[in-house]
């Protein structure tokens, strides 16, 4: 470059041991349009795969984030497939190391309670609730009258409801 001499230097990948218990590998880097079978290609010869996990996003079913999961369970197998680190995938180099964290289940998850949209209160709850409004409310309510919050006026209930319902011509 400009007749300048380029300085290059080699640095021998670090060793790392394999974690104790460690059965599974994660595969980073893998381009979006990766396959189950592309990962088994990669992993050729390593008999005792035992599965392949690819995260997907939820609505495109590409992998975005370019990350699988493999588990093995021999560990000859995983330090094989620790050493395809840097081979190519759909044409792109991917890294491979191994995978410490546990595999996530359906257990693990917090479960969303689902609300439904009309919840009916029991006649315990709605005798309850009479009992714990204030007297004002349920006198309004007995007089047909609506209060606001946000305005100190009472109006029949009658004109709100002209108000905000008839069509004006």
């Amino acid at each position: 470059l400009n007749e300048e001499a380029v300085q290059m230097r080699y640095e021998a990948p670090k060793a790392r041991p394999r974690p104790e218990g460690c059965l599974a590998v994660a595969v980073k880097k893998l381009p979006e349009e990766v396959s189950e079978e592309d990962i088994q290609q990669l992993f050729k010869g390593l008999k005792s795969i035992s599965e392949i996990r690819i995260i997907r996003d939820k609505w495109t079913k590409k992998c975005s984030s370019g990350l699988a999961f493999a588990e093995f369970t021999e560990v000859a197998d995983v330090e094989k497939a620790v050493k395809r680190d840097g081979m190519s995938v759909g044409g792109q180099t991917v890294f491979i190391c191994y995978e410490t964290k546990s595999k996530k289940t359906k257990a693990d998850e917090p479960q969303k309670q689902k609300k439904r949209k009309t919840e009916r209160p029991t006649d315990e709850e709605e005798d309850g609730a009479e009992q714990e409004l204030p007297s004002r409310v349920t006198e309004n309510v007995a007089q047909g009258t609506e209060t606001s919050a946000h305005e100190e006026r009472e109006e029949p209930l009658e004109e709100v409801w002209l108000r905000n319902y008839s069509r004006k011509e």
